[in-house]
Order: structure tokens, then sequence, then C-alpha cells
């Protein structure tokens, strides 16, 4: 279950000042954290044909072993991309503080939760007045 999963309680909301000002490179952040992620979910569910091939050659020990580490690592995919995502930021210094405030939404909302709603954020139209 991921951290500050949903509990009943309401979390705070993201800081929309914060996000106005890092807009861009948060978006290449979490961007680049669905792109690894795809990345990984397609690695597990050709983990999941491996197994099957291996399945149907009658080896069904080893299937067994490579169908279960395939669902171990879809079941963590968010968390690995995470961490992709955060070690390539540690490298682009200029990212640091964009991953600090994604860092910052994970530990107060989870990492499903977080991730949905600065995405719901990021492209959601802009405001205009009516006159």
């Amino acid at each position: 279950m991921d951290k500050g999963a949903d509990t009943g309680k309401r979390s705070p909301s993201l800081d929309a000042r914060c996000l106005a000002d890092q807009h861009d490179r948060v978006r290449d952040l979490v961007d680049r954290i669905h792109r690894i992620g795809g990345w990984i979910a397609l690695g597990a569910f050709s983990g999941y044909a491996v197994a099957g091939w291996l399945l149907w050659q009658g080896r069904v020990w080893q299937a067994a072993g490579v169908a279960t580490v395939a669902f171990l690592v879809f079941r963590r995919f968010r968390s690995f991309a995470l961490g992709l995502a955060r070690h390539w930021a540690g490298v682009h210094a200029e990212y640091a503080q964009a991953m600090a405030f994604i860092e910052e939404a994970v530990r107060r909302m989870g990492e499903r939760r977080a991730l949905m709603e600065i995405d719901a954020r990021l492209h959601r139209p802009p405001r205009t007045r009516n006159r």
C-alpha cells in the first residue's frame, strides 16, 4: 500500500505557487516518471509472456519464478520510476527544486495520489475570467 494512502483524512493540497514557479521542470519530471513507469510495466508484462512460454515448455517452477518476479516488479513500478527519476534529477541540479516539490507531495499524499494530482494540475486548462 502506498504511504499516505487514503485514510479518510483530507491531506493538504499542493502548493500552487511552487507548482507555478517550477511548472516546466515539474512537468518534465512527471513526464519522465510516467515514461519510466511505462517501460517498467512493459518489462513486467514481458516477464509474464516469458513465464507463459516457460510454462508451455513444461518448466513449471521456472515459469512460477519468472511470473513472481514480474509481479513484484509491476507491483512496485511507481516506486522504481520515482527512484530512477530521483537519481536523474540528482545528476541534473536544475531539477533539484522540482524534485523536492514532488517528493514533498509524495510524502504527504502517497505516490499514486500525488502523481495524479500533480498531473491533473499540470494539464488543467488555464483559468479565464468572463467579463
